[in-house]
């Protein structure tokens, strides 16, 4: 009997073939955090999460004020409200890249932006050309619909810029766009204007669309300037995802936008396709809508604020990372993600990534994500520098200070190859003991590096003798640290000034080119103004001599009917005058 017979629900393709590469990856990782010490994430990209990055003020007014006067609680349109459209695209409009509000379709955050894009661009069974290292959810949107993912590389050395030679070693008949991430998730990267109008030539040259996720739009540090990528062509077609989330520090508040940039009318059948797609959910919240206009007036200050602390945050971060053995930093450009290359041959019983993130989080509580979870090649970490400066500091005196044994520290291995986790020699051995009955803070320990660091100390060095006292031999292990700890700073203040030259040079060159791009748009502003008055002028005077053509002809013409009448007049006359001479000659017949 039916009765009888126990429920098999199956679910369906869809859910079976959504998936999440950073919880598939994570959820497997063996990770049991300290329970002695703290724990702090370094993995979330959440400005939220320790409560130093507020929202400042004027948007929470504006939403207290459309709170209170009851008008923001029903069902919006599915596209947004047209007030809320109309603020972001006077928000993001530029002379080269020009937006209404018909061009705007609001979307619940831009991860919901994102999956909009995707499903009106691309059909199951076609393909998508992604970033690797990229954003996990463009994998689970695209997966999700049947989409193939083919992904791209993006090069560490050149500040992850796209390989874009690899690039279009992936286009074929079935591609269906491109997805570029700029400013970058993971990686930190804020793309050139010349590596842009490359990016563009290629989907020019294979006539493609581009999705551009700029979330993180404007959130680019000194010395490097954030372009929207759709002010630098008038013909490649651009889907434009951002939000509130990031620069507005309000990633729970869900509400994200797309921007259609599409000067030729390409993508007129994909609007019609967007706004269908978002009728699936209706809308992004409506409070947060009708409180839009004036969020987004929030002042300058404000982000400059912002920037300053991620700015702090990441040069800390970066000094702080720098001098750990076996470890990278790829220094960002601007978001708030640092990349960092582990050298795994410089631990010990530590393979890959995935181990290092695992041996972090239960040794000292600190997570991190593995690059892995990126589609990221080779070893490397995510970091997220928007902790307060202290707790990121836990992560490099996590590896450089731990006392051993440690499965991380004591397998750290010197510049010249040797394991400090190795037993010391005897001499070095009984100046360890000496040294571990004294309380050890961070100061000492990383004193007790420099001493027994091979490098620079010798077996024959001079060491306290048996029969002296354990103050005395104290006394002389203090001074053999504040020597080794001197020779140190000299080397450190060293490298330091060379590398302060190095970045000093670097930002002349910088300076200097964009001195130079500068004068090259001025003198392009110049010769288009020249050619516009001459252009302008040669039509005058074209207009002119049409003119003047024209009034001769009339003044022809007129001639010509003043000629006709004189000839019609003067013939008419004729003929009376001889008419009358008739008549009188008549009348002389018959009087």
């Amino acid at each position: 009997m039916v009765a009888d017979r126990p429920f098999q629900i199956k679910p369906s393709i869809v859910s079976m073939r959504t998936r999440n590469p950073i919880r598939a990856i994570v959820d497997n990782l063996k990770v049991k955090p300290n329970p002695e010490k703290e724990f702090i994430s370094l993995a979330l990209g959440d400005p939220t999460t320790f409560g130093n990055f507020k929202l400042h003020e004027s948007c929470l007014d504006a939403v207290k004020s459309q709170l209170e006067s009851y008008k923001a609680n029903g069902y919006p349109p599915s596209t947004g409200t047209e007030q809320a459209r109309a603020a972001v695209a006077q928000a993001y409009t530029h002379p080269q890249a020009p937006l209404t509000s018909a061009d705007v379709i609001l979307a619940s955050g831009c991860s919901d932006a994102l999956n909009l894009c995707i499903g009106a661009l691309a059909n199951e069974g076609q393909n998508i050309l992604l970033p690797a290292p990229g954003f996990s959810l463009y994998e689970t949107l695209a997966s999700s619909k049947g989409i193939e993912c083919r992904f791209y590389d993006l090069q560490p050395h050149r500040s992850w810029e796209i390989d874009l030679n690899h690039l279009e070693t992936l286009v074929d008949e079935n591609t269906a766009a491109i997805l570029v991430n700029n400013p970058s998730n993971p990686c930190g990267s804020v793309y050139s204007k010349q590596h842009l109008l490359d990016i563009l030539a290629v989907a020019e040259k294979h006539r493609l669309p581009i999705i551009s996720d700029e979330i993180y739009a404007d959130m680019a540090f000194t010395g490097h300037e954030f372009l929207p990528i759709a002010t630098l062509t008038t013909t490649v077609p651009i889907l434009t995802t951002g939000g509130l989330a990031k620069k507005y520090l309000v990633p729970g508040w869900r509400l994200g936008w797309v921007l259609v940039h599409d000067r030729n009318g390409a993508l007129e059948q994909v609007r019609k396709g967007l706004i269908n797609l978002s009728q699936l959910i209706l809308g992004p919240n409506s409070l947060i809508q009708a409180a839009l206009p004036d969020i987004l007036k929030a002042p300058k200050s404000f982000y400059e604020e912002t920037m300053e602390q991620l700015v702090k945050n990441a040069n800390v971060s970066e000094k702080l990372l720098t001098g750990i053995p076996g470890l990278r930093p790829v220094f960002p450009q601007g978001a708030m993600y640092l990349m960092v290359e582990i050298d795994t041959s410089r631990f010990k019983n530590i393979k890959d990534d995935l181990e290092f993130v695992e041996k972090l989080a239960e040794e000292e509580s600190v997570l991190c994500l593995p690059g892995k979870c990126f589609r990221c090649k080779g070893n490397f970490i995510r970091i997220v520098f928007t902790p307060p400066v202290e707790k990121s500091q836990r992560f490099s005196h996590v590896v450089l200070h731990s006392p051993p044994p440690s499965s991380i520290t004591s397998s750290m291995t010197n510049k010249h190859g040797s394991r400090t986790g190795k037993k010391p020699a005897p001499k070095k051995q009984k100046l360890l003991s000496e040294l571990l009955t004294v309380p050890r803070n961070a100061m000492q320990r990383a004193l007790m590096e420099a001493a027994l660091d091979e490098s620079d100390f010798e077996e024959e060095d001079p060491l306290p003798g048996k029969d002296d006292s354990q103050s005395q031999g104290l006394s002389d292990l203090l001074g053999l640290f504040q020597a080794q700890f001197k020779k140190r700073s000299v080397q450190r203040t060293k490298k330091a000034e060379s590398e302060h030259e190095g970045k000093l040079q670097m930002t002349v060159e910088q300076s200097r080119s964009y001195i130079a791009e500068r004068e090259e748009e001025r003198d392009d502003k110049i010769e288009g103004r020249k050619r516009k008055y001459e252009e302008t002028w040669e039509h005058q005077a074209t207009t002119m001599a049409a003119f003047r053509t024209n009034y001769e002809r009339v003044l022809k013409g007129w001639a010509a009917i003043i000629d006709l009448l004189d000839t019609h007049y003067a013939g008419t006359f004729k003929s009376r005058q001889e008419f009358h001479v008739d008549m009188d000659e008549q009348s002389k017949l018959f009087p």
